[in-house]
């Protein structure tokens, strides 16, 4: 038996319904970030802060696992397709599928290239191995810097982002969203995603496309 076209649509089906969920409960998330900013901003000390936070967090989580559950669904596409190409490759009447069946767009399903870095070529011991093999001052000022806890501004972004952000994979967010949610002004957004960069907590691909490092 072979992956017919109608499996392939129920698992499009089963993507387009998972990416709707995804949407709504980052949608959720978001509003829930901005009440409790709000309920901060009001009252720092209200009692019902807590509350407002907690259910925050079981949002964000809810969101994370619909968005690992989503990444789960397109690698069982991407598999299927195979299957479906190859047995069309052999000769049952089979078309190959669309490329864009899963999402809200167009996705591309193939493993993307990993760039492997090159080593650096050993140098000869000439009795300084010692000296050069230890960290530059301005180096250990760098190290020292990106393990001081991020504040302020800083520190609201990363909490919001790492509720709509995942380690696995780029998401694409606004700047303008960004400081909504964190509740900061428009013009701060900038230097407290270089200081995220900076000290290895965010990575930044394509503009506009985030991902937790």
């Amino acid at each position: 038996m072979t992956i017919s076209a109608k499996t392939l649509s129920a698992i499009q089906a089963a993507g387009q319904a998972i990416d709707a969920a995804r949407a709504e409960l980052m949608a959720a998330t978001q509003d829930h970030a901005t009440q409790v900013m709000q309920a901060i901003q009001a009252n720092a000390f209200g009692a019902d802060n807590d509350g407002l936070y907690d259910r925050w967090k079981a949002i964000a989580r809810l969101s994370q696992s619909v968005q690992d559950i989503e990444a789960q669904c397109k690698a069982v596409f991407h598999a299927a397709a195979e299957l479906a190409m190859q047995a069309g490759e052999s000769g049952a009447p089979l078309r190959k599928p669309r490329p864009a069946l899963l999402g809200h767009g167009p996705i591309d399903l193939a493993p993307s290239d990993v760039q492997a870095k090159a080593r650096p070529a050993k140098r000869a011991n000439t009795g300084q191995t010692a000296k050069s093999s230890a960290p530059r001052k301005g180096q250990r000022g760098m190290a020292a810097a990106r393990q001081r806890p991020v504040k302020g501004n800083s520190a609201k972004v990363l909490s919001h982002l790492q509720t709509v952000l995942s380690t696995k994979q780029f998401t694409r967010v606004t700047q303008s969203d960004i400081a909504a949610a964190a509740g900061i002004p428009n013009g701060s957004i900038g230097a407290a995603l270089r200081q995220l960069s900076g000290k290895g907590l965010l990575t930044e691909g394509e503009k506009g496309h985030y991902k937790l490092s």
